[in-house]
């Protein structure tokens, strides 16, 4: 999974029935979801690793390697989900200092 705790929070909120942050979450992973079935699965999962360090993004025949645009598309996706991130972590340690 290229976004697991984005993930978990989306279905745990939505198993509690809390749809406000399941939609958030939802709409926050649409980017890479919608990334993922650009090509034949698993190549922009692939892909998508490698952006994140692990692996490089190959694939075995029939399969071939992602296509440029794929590759930009699935970066594009979880750059937004790392500013996300980084904004969450600052947003929360503002939250703590305030207590």
């Amino acid at each position: 999974n290229l976004a697991p705790v984005e993930t978990a929070e989306l279905v745990h909120a939505a198993l509690a029935g809390d749809l406000c942050t399941a939609r958030e979450r939802a709409a926050l992973l649409a980017p890479l979801m919608e990334a993922m079935f650009v090509e034949t699965n698993p190549v922009p999962v692939k892909a998508g690793l490698a952006c994140l360090g692990l692996g490089t993004g190959a694939v075995r025949l029939p399969l071939v390697a992602a296509e440029p645009a794929t590759w930009t598309r699935v970066q594009r996706a979880l750059a937004g989900l790392q500013a996300h991130r980084r904004t969450a972590r600052i947003a929360g340690r503002l939250v703590g200092a305030a207590s």
